[in-house]
């Protein structure tokens, strides 16, 4: 018998708390139960407060993309969506985050991310800079430039989109954040 209880929302798995929270971490992969399997049960299942402690606001924004199509409740997928579009415009360091990601990380999917938050969303990625600064320090105007510049249709390639832009606009749009971060 198992000294762990099983969470609620894999009543139909014979999973305990513990190997639960190493597949939603990412740490664990049981067969195809993988971290946005995790991901996408506790969305369907949990109370909200529960969703928020257990995947975050942060993840929740940068990953929304890939789990929105899962989620099959309505209600929860518009509440969610709701949500993801509100706190990058609400709280600004959502978009900060991504920024020091973008520099930490060197992955596509980040410039992705700040192709939407600015040139879908309309953020400003200026006012990221200054809340990425504090949050991450070392952010350099420069430096981010430099990465969004480097942008190319091969990163675009590698992305896994939701809708995707065309991949010259995607370029094109990124290429214009940098130059207008080292050109003001």
């Amino acid at each position: 018998m198992r000294s762990v209880p099983r969470p609620r929302y894999v009543w139909d798995y014979n999973i305990d708390e513990t190997e639960f929270r190493e597949i939603l971490g990412g740490r664990l992969k049981i067969g195809r139960l993988d971290r946005d399997w995790a991901a996408v049960r506790v969305l369907e299942n949990a109370p909200y407060e529960e969703i928020v402690r257990l995947i975050g606001f942060r993840s929740l924004v940068e990953e929304w993309p890939r789990w929105r199509s899962r989620v099959r409740s309505e209600s929860r997928r518009r509440g969610l969506h709701f949500l993801v579009d509100w706190l990058p415009a609400r709280h600004p360091e959502v978009l900060a985050n991504k920024v020091s990601a973008l520099i930490d990380r060197d992955e596509p999917k980040d410039m992705a991310d700040i192709w939407g938050f600015c040139c879908v969303k309309r953020l400003s990625l200026p006012q990221a800079l200054t809340g990425a600064a504090g949050k991450a320090a070392g952010i350099f105007p420069p430096d981010v430039a430099r990465r969004l510049l480097s942008a190319s249709k091969k990163d675009w390639e590698v992305i896994k989109w939701i809708t995707a832009p065309e991949p010259d606009r995607f370029v094109s749009d990124l290429h214009g954040l940098g130059e207008r971060l080292v050109l003001p």
